[in-house]
């Protein structure tokens, strides 16, 4: 699955052994670009996060802010059928409002429409 969206909430919390912290994000969905849900949120979980005084990060892994705008592929684990970032920290693209054009881009400064042109392209073929 392919989206773009809005980090719309971040909860962390202990495995039931207590020995692994797991995050679950929330995105609202703006626009699905490959796949879909029947809802407009999708939860991705992924080790590592706060909880309390005590944190576990993973450098591999992206993170993500509260109102964040994304662009995430996604897949299902066959484990335990929740969402997680595919390709690791490739697998999420911080979508960003140009100053001066208003315009949408990544941090890289591409064009979200570019991107998403490219996405459609490359799956179409």
């Amino acid at each position: 699955m392919i989206l773009l969206g809005k980090v719309t909430q971040k909860v962390s919390s202990w495995n039931l052994s207590k020995t692994r912290i797991y995050t679950t994000t929330t995105v609202q969905v703006e626009e699905f670009l490959k796949g879909s849900n029947s809802q407009n949120n999708v939860e991705i979980t992924s080790p590592g996060g706060e909880v309390g005084e005590v944190g576990e990060l993973y450098t591999h892994l992206p993170t993500f802010d509260q109102d964040e705008e994304v662009l995430v592929f996604l897949k299902k684990d066959t484990q335990n059928n929740k969402y997680k970032i595919l390709n690791g920290a490739d697998g999420k693209i911080t979508v960003l409002e140009d100053a001066s054009t208003k315009e949408k881009i990544t941090s890289s400064k591409i064009p979200i429409k570019e991107l998403k042109s490219q996405i459609h392209r490359y799956l179409s073929e």
